[in-house]
């Protein structure tokens, strides 16, 4: 991908709080270092851990697993460098979450079961505990109990909520919230693996009511 499309714009506007003239700006800046329009790992952690960047030193360190989880091809694209580093940068839990909740949203019908959810938290479970075979039973802040109350929590009695639903329990509990916080590089993962969805469904990264 060598040129920004106005869907794309139009979300790193919405990620950074920055016009369109800064956006492309700093799109243009990037291309310059790197003008086949892409970078590999190597090349895309050393942007991010750049103190340019703005990245903070903690989340930077974390920045592999977004490959590690993604199994892609060790590559990504400049649009999805820049709105990586958004979403790493921002104090707003909104595109985040939005962010989320398309990464749990299987079959993408705005609607997100206990199942989907429980698929995407399990994985990350297992990865952050260090386990092969399933979440981790040893360790407490990763176990299945941990992971169960997790979901009870997030959906209740329900056995599926809308976006709206799942952002509300997500910032209401401070257990939810503590969790969706580290999940934070796994939505990076959806992000730059989905790059096509999030170009079409731009309200996935602007601010929704």
């Amino acid at each position: 991908m060598n040129e920004l499309t106005k869907a794309q714009i139009d979300n790193l506007k919405a990620a950074t709080g920055g016009s369109e003239e800064d956006v492309l700006r700093s799109y243009a800046a990037t291309k310059n270092k790197y003008p086949s329009g892409g970078m590999t790992e190597q090349q895309f952690l050393e942007m991010i851990r750049d103190p340019s960047s703005g990245v903070k030193s903690a989340e930077a360190d974390m920045a592999k697993l977004m490959f590690t989880v993604a199994d892609r091809d060790k590559s990504v694209d400049l649009y999805e460098y820049l709105l990586t580093v958004a979403l790493l940068c921002t104090d707003d839990p909104k595109p985040v979450l939005q962010t989320l909740f398309i990464a749990c949203d299987a079959n993408s019908n705005d609607i997100l079961t206990q199942n989907e959810a429980r698929d995407v938290f399990s994985t990350f479970f297992r990865l952050m505990a260090g386990s092969d075979n399933g979440v981790d039973q040893k360790d407490p802040e990763y176990s299945k109990e941990k992971l169960d109350n997790i979901i009870q929590l997030i959906f209740g009695d329900k056995t599926q909520i809308s976006e709206a639903e799942f952002r509300r329990a997500c910032l209401e509990n401070e257990d939810v919230k503590s969790i969706t916080g580290e999940l934070h590089f796994f939505l990076l993962v959806s992000l730059t693996s989905n790059a096509k969805k999030f170009e079409e469904r731009r309200n996935s990264i602007i601010p929704r009511s």
